[in-house]
Parts: C-alpha cells; sequence; structure tokens
C-alpha cells in the first residue's frame, strides 16, 4: 500500500514543466522548452505574484508529483486599495475531489489577507462556480475576456 501525503510548497523553477502540463487542463497554450528559464526569471521577477503548487509525495520513497498549482496576483487600485485576482487554478483529473483545490484557494486567500487585499477576483467555468461559492466567492458581474 502507497502511503500519500500532499503539502503545499511555493513553485519554483524545477516544477515548471509539470506546471505547464497541468495548465493543459485550462488552455492549450504551452510555451517552447527553450524559453522556460526567461518565463521562470520573468514570473519569479514580479513582486506582487505568488504561487503554489500540490505536492503528492509518496511516503515510501520520498517521490514528488505536482498535482494541483495557482497564482494570487496583487494590483494597487487608484484609491489606494490592494486587489487581488486569482489565476490558473488547476488539479490533475484524478486528484479531484480530495480537497486539494480548496487548500490552494485557501492558501492564496490567506496570502491576500496578510497582504492587506480587500477583495479577491478570480474567474471559472460554469461548471466550477459552485466550487467557489461554497468557499466564500460571490458571483459579481460579467466576465469579459479578449485574447490576443
Amino acid at each position: 500500500i502507497r502511503k500519500m501525503s500532499i503539502k503545499l510548497v511555493e513553485t519554483e523553477e524545477k516544477h515548471m514543466r509539470e506546471i505547464f502540463e497541468l495548465l493543459q487542463v485550462i488552455s492549450n497554450f504551452y510555451p517552447k522548452q527553450k524559453e522556460f528559464k526567461k518565463l521562470w526569471s520573468e514570473f519569479i521577477d514580479q513582486k506582487h505574484v505568488f504561487s503554489i503548487v500540490a505536492l503528492e509525495i509518496n511516503l515510501c520513497d520520498l517521490e514528488e508529483k505536482i498535482v494541483g498549482f495557482g497564482s494570487l496576483h496583487l494590483s494597487k487600485k487608484i484609491r489606494g486599495g490592494l486587489i487581488g485576482f486569482i489565476e490558473d487554478i488547476v488539479v490533475l483529473e484524478d486528484y479531484r475531489m480530495r480537497g486539494i483545490g480548496n487548500m490552494i484557494i485557501n492558501e492564496l486567500i490567506n496570502k491576500a489577507k496578510t497582504k492587506g487585499c480587500y477583495k479577491l477576483v478570480l474567474e471559472c467555468r460554469e461548471k466550477t462556480k459552485n466550487f467557489y461559492k461554497k468557499i466564500g466567492f460571490n458571483e459579481s458581474g460579467l466576465s469579459m475576456t479578449m485574447i490576443l
């Protein structure tokens, strides 16, 4: 019997390939491998972006596998308030319904609170709307997107 444990850790460069593969669930965009190092530098150099991965750790051999990811992007509004945008929440399909998404979202909510955010915003698909409602998010307006 394999004993597994899930832990949340800050994203590291070594996680990039697995994160990109995981994000294929929500978008078909996949960067070229030769761009990974540059993308990591640009991402991690942002002062107001935080990201975490959910790692499944096999307690027998201590192997790690990324099973979830999420990020928080902070933005200062013109009137001075700080708003947080939660982005790229994803959990591997075989690991859903185990509370991992909840762990990721709650970690990002706590980070937003410690940074002084007054509001959090996220976009989601219709089929995941109830998941976010259970956590405390409310429908608010209509989201519009323009892919450039």
